[in-house]
């Protein structure tokens, strides 16, 4: 097998190093607080401590989209930096953030706290691969109608990498490229996870750290998509970077296994539970192995090291990710969820119209073909998109809240004289509003349906079971 002996004694991690650069300020008696240096590295051991704003999510006992993303742990002025660089200009290497002064002042920016915003970048947004470090410095405006900070950034490439700021913007378009052409199966979620599980698995391969085969570009998701060669932290941030692209909850994680330092995955199923993948250590010479695919925690490999998988992988501290509720065993394939689904009621008709009960829309999650769907805050006739199709392209669906006639997003007597108005004029069911008053989703407008949006608006009928 091509890799064990090379996986367990050096698949290393090269963690980011970032390095801040310090400065104070003093503009008409603006000053602002000084950045605290010291983070020469920003390594496994030295990962910001966010374990008091960790956010729990247990499925599915609280009825919310999942939290799982480093993001998420940010507060609201990170959360502001965090999407400022990410929406930037692909391969941008120099950005300043604008923001109200006192806003500055008040949240006391500094190295630890910029430090947890650009981690949590490099954890969630694999599409920046060329992120090494950065340099920040910071200062104030100001002018006779408003004091303005502002925040520096400059981002630091790869070391030991190709990667240089005249290429930078034609890489970025490589990998995008590379990422919408991965074939992926979207019949189910099992299907896809599995799909790109044995595309890594055949497109790319595990060079020889020995010789000029290893390169820098091995650390990352452009290695594996791009020049087909990657090391752990490349398999898994391309399994991650194309869960992002179709929107399946996965994660990045860093730890330990076969004696060295290793980075794998783990992705939300449609039971709403986290198992782990190790592509890396499935990928052999000459067989794609599933000892590591959807796995538990109390998941005994069979052809490596025989331990469990929380034995033979163990995590580091995890203070960058929410709490997540991981499998014990393996994934059965008969678990999965399909076309559209919800943990209530929905359904998926033609020409595009998902069908929901109005009181479940706010309390539980929409999957197409085993993907996670946002419906929340959207009506009656509201449109999104989402990858559907036998090929997968994107594709635009009306909502139908049933109950929610005029599509203001409520149940109530407006929408019963409406649904009464329709009836008296023998109205089709032709469009998404006549379709919420359809109760029965049988195709006709008729007096039960009446009586059935009378029991909501009255109150007396809290649910709508959709057949």
């Amino acid at each position: 097998m091509k890799k064990i002996i090379s996986v367990f004694i050096a698949c290393s991690l090269i963690f980011s190093a970032f390095t801040i650069t310090s400065y104070a300020y003093n503009q008409k008696s603006l000053e602002i607080t000084e950045f605290i240096s010291g983070y020469d590295k920003f390594g496994e051991g030295d990962l910001p401590v966010l374990s008091d704003k960790v956010q729990s999510y247990y499925y599915p006992s609280e009825n919310v989209a999942p939290v799982y993303t480093a993001y998420s742990l940010l507060d609201d002025c990170q959360k502001k930096i965090y999407d400022y660089i990410v929406n930037s200009v692909p391969g941008t290497l120099s950005l300043t953030f604008n923001f109200d002064y006192n806003e500055f002042l008040s949240e006391n920016y500094n190295e630890p706290y910029l430090s947890e915003v650009m981690y949590a970048v490099c954890r969630d947004r694999p599409e920046v691969f060329y992120f090494y470090g950065y340099q920040v410095t910071g200062g104030a405006y100001y002018s006779d109608y408003s004091s303005l900070a502002y925040i520096n950034f400059s981002i630091k490439l790869k070391p030991t990498s190709t990667y240089t700021a005249e290429n930078l913007s034609g890489l970025c378009s490589d990998l995008q490229n590379a990422l919408i052409n991965v074939p992926v199966d979207i019949s189910n979620r099992y299907n896809f996870v599995k799909s790109v599980h044995d595309y890594l698995c055949t497109s790319a391969y595990y060079p020889d750290l020995n010789t000029s085969d290893y390169i820098g570009n091995a650390h990352d998701a452009y290695g594996a998509l791009v020049e087909k060669r990657t090391v752990c932290e490349g398999y898994a941030e391309a399994f991650k970077l194309i869960c992002n692209y179709y929107n399946i909850p996965a994660v990045c994680i860093t730890g330990e296994a076969g004696g060295g330092a290793h980075m794998w995955n783990a992705v939300q199923m449609d039971n709403g539970y986290w198992y782990f993948l190790d592509i890396t250590w499935d990928d052999q010479e000459n067989r794609i192995y599933e000892d590591f695919f959807l796995v538990g925690l109390n998941t005994k490999d069979k052809y490596f090291t025989g331990y469990e998988f929380s034995v033979s992988h163990v995590s580091d501290d995890l203070t960058y990710l929410p709490v997540l509720s991981y499998a014990s065993e393996k994934y059965s394939e008969t678990e999965h969820n399909t076309a559209f689904k919800a943990t209530y009621n929905s359904l998926a008709k033609g020409n595009k119209f998902l069908i929901r009960s109005f009181f479940d829309v706010a309390d539980c999650d929409v999957y197409y073909n085993g993907m996670y769907i946002d419906t929340q805050g959207l009506t009656t006739s509201s449109m999104f998109t989402v990858p559907s199709g036998s090929s997968g392209e994107l594709q635009q669906w009306s909502l139908v809240l049933l109950g929610d006639c005029t599509g203001d997003g409520e149940c109530n007597a407006s929408d019963y004289s409406d649904a009464v108005n329709k009836v008296l004029s023998g109205c089709d069911v032709t469009t998404a509003f006549d379709m919420a008053a359809d109760i029965d989703c049988d195709g006709y407008l008729d007096v039960l349906d009446l009586a059935s949006i009378q029991l909501l608006t009255s109150g007396v009928k809290t649910d709508i079971e959709i057949e």
